[in-house]
């Protein structure tokens, strides 16, 4: 079996780790590079794929039969036609990342809610600002758009601030614990005016493209705070920062932008009560050891022939 390793500076596989894939796979055969630099000879020969490949490159490799990406995300690959083998597997790395994008999502709404942009311009101008203003979080209505995995752990970890959680999802018979009230797409119109704090944990489709546009925004509470860790286009980013700009509403925590990176001197950079975290919500000193054990776990499934997880619904779109 050849399995192609396209490492990156986000992750990459120790000489213990590949010790254990090897163990499951007797004779195999590992290459590794970037995703530039993998060979032509590399991507035909490999039958499988850990890593982020150039979709442009995919067609080349003719006898991959499983690609399992390092990320959560997994729309850049939900173009069956990119690859050669109708039947290919894609999988990708979920519940890596749960625990540290809810917290980055509650540290974003603490530190707006708290007035924290203010405090550290007061510390940067060793001015002695006190700020009476602040909201809270606890006892709040938390509206997570997108009640998968991450937004899941969101809601777990929100309980700790005896917060009303509601869900919106694509099937709202599933009700996740933790969850409070389960809603579908279709209502949240009705439910945003009754959210305190709207966190947007969507996977990139056309649905949900552009879901967050300037109607949204005047349906919600002046006094609401959005964050977006899903993916960028699900807000509408001019209509956001005149919403911001208007007073429609009070804070915005931004961990993905469109575009992506977000440009220098593009309005939302100065948009009042704006904290943009430049796409980092999912790093972790743990994130490797949990990718590994994701990847391995559905290792020794493939060797051994049996049910894989985690597989991308070409479909669906993640």
């Amino acid at each position: 079996m050849n399995l192609l390793l396209l490492n990156t500076g986000v992750f990459t596989i120790s000489d213990e780790e590949l010790a254990l894939l090897e163990k499951e796979a007797p004779g195999l055969h590992v290459s590794q590079a970037s995703a530039a630099q993998a060979t032509d000879g590399q991507m035909s020969e490999a039958e499988v794929i850990f890593g982020w490949p150039e979709a442009k490159r995919l067609h080349l490799a003719k006898k991959l039969r499983w690609l399992h990406t390092p990320s959560a995300g997994i729309d850049m690959f939900a173009d069956h036609s990119l690859f050669a083998n109708p039947d290919v597997i894609v999988t990708r790395s979920k519940d890596v990342f749960n625990i540290q994008i809810a917290e980055h999502v509650i540290m974003l709404f603490l530190a707006l809610n708290r007035g924290l942009i203010r405090c550290v311009q007061s510390t940067l101008e060793g001015k002695w600002a006190r700020i009476s203003d602040q909201l809270e979080l606890t006892g709040a209505t938390v509206l997570i758009v997108g009640a998968g995995a991450i937004g899941g752990e969101l809601a777990k970890q929100l309980q700790g601030f005896q917060c009303r959680v509601i869900g919106i999802r694509r099937d709202p018979s599933v009700k996740p614990a933790f969850f409070h009230e389960m809603y579908a797409e279709g209502d949240l119109d009705a439910k945003l005016p009754e959210a305190d704090y709207v966190a947007l944990c969507l996977p990139r489709t056309p649905d949900t493209k552009g879901m967050f546009d300037y109607r949204r925004f005047t349906l919600m509470k002046p006094g609401a705070i959005i964050s977006n860790i899903g993916r960028g286009d699900a807000i509408v980013s001019e209509d956001l920062d005149r919403a911001l700009r208007e007073g429609l509403i009070f804070g915005a925590g931004l961990d993905v932008t469109e575009p992506e990176p977000l440009p220098e001197g593009h309005p939302l950079w100065s948009a009042p009560n704006v904290i943009i975290t430049s796409h980092s919500s999912g790093f972790s000193v743990n994130a490797n050891k949990r990718r590994f054990e994701v990847f391995y776990d559905l290792w020794k499934r493939y060797n051994a022939g049996l049910p894989m997880h985690s597989i991308l619904d070409f479909g669906k779109g993640y």
